[in-house]
């Protein structure tokens, strides 16, 4: 588990992916692993960066938020916050 910040924007790293993480519903972006492009839950907020996902070539983060760009809202229904979506409340 890492939390950086890359021009502005706050990035929660983690090997797995995650429903809930740090700054969620103020727009962080979780980049997560281990699923080898099988995670079915797809959204802006949350990306396979596993290298099978990007032909085994190393990404940047404009290529990230190019491929984040083409998915749906993230959601959630977290009991913590009220309906999220897409970083707003």
């Amino acid at each position: 588990y890492l939390e950086i910040r890359n021009q502005g924007i706050h990035y929660i790293l983690f090997h797995y992916p995650i429903a809930v993480w740090n700054g969620v519903q103020h727009g962080s972006i979780q980049l997560h692993g281990h699923c080898h492009g099988n995670y079915i839950i797809k959204n802006n907020q949350q990306c396979d960066i596993g290298a099978d996902n990007w032909n085994y070539r190393p990404t940047i983060f404009k290529m990230i938020h190019e491929r984040l760009k083409t998915l749906p809202p993230y959601i959630t229904l977290d009991h913590h916050y009220k309906r999220i979506e897409n970083g707003k409340q």
